[in-house]
């Protein structure tokens, strides 16, 4: 099943979400781009695998729009940023082994974390490839399935003798989600409709 639009439209061009986007795929096949960036900045938009990124920046594109739409620009960029970059600092404090893009999904973990608070009961259409069909699901079974999707990614794929620190890129993504819904509490606003 693939993810093809969430069912509440953002109203506006998702100008921040857009440029997040172009950022993280800039740096991305930029080899040595991030060097010059805030170390900041440098964590939460680079060091990630081609998949990895797909499947990150599709997550940011479906949901980041309406975060932006209903928290501004600037914060939503705020949240992003924020989240990735304590998603970084909470694997590494844990003593979790580095991993490739934990600030990326730490970003795109907040702004779930801030669209599930705005839209709890929103609606994603979704592609299901056999039999071919466009159906709608609950926004909130593509929260549990961006989670399993980072189970994969960091904890069930690395060596079983490291599941414990790896804990930790859980915490992490934790700590990003409700970080996210915290800055998204503060700055959301009423949405205008043109």
């Amino acid at each position: 099943m693939i993810p093809v639009q969430d069912a509440v439209p953002s109203g506006r061009p998702p100008l921040a979400t857009l440029a997040l986007l172009a950022v993280n795929v800039i740096v991305f096949a930029v080899p040595g781009m991030a060097g010059p960036l805030p170390p900041a900045l440098a964590a939460v938009v680079g060091d990630t695998t081609l998949v990895h990124l797909v499947v990150s920046l599709w997550f940011l594109w479906l949901f980041g729009d309406n975060v932006e739409a209903r928290t501004g620009r600037l914060p939503a960029i705020l949240i992003y940023v924020a989240c990735g970059w304590l998603a970084v600092y909470v694997s590494s404090a844990w003593g979790a082994p580095p991993r490739q893009g934990i600030g990326v999904a730490g970003g795109v973990t907040g702004i779930l974390g801030a669209y599930f608070l705005l839209l709890p009961h929103s609606r994603v259409l979704m592609l299901v490839p056999l039999p071919p069909a466009l159906v709608e699901a609950p926004a909130m079974f593509f929260l549990g399935f961006w989670w399993v999707l980072q189970l994969l990614r960091f904890v069930v794929a690395p060596a079983a003798a490291r599941v414990l620190a790896d804990g930790g890129v859980i915490w992490a993504l934790a700590a990003a989600m409700l970080l996210g819904a915290l800055v998204c509490r503060v700055t959301r606003r009423p949405v205008i409709w043109h």
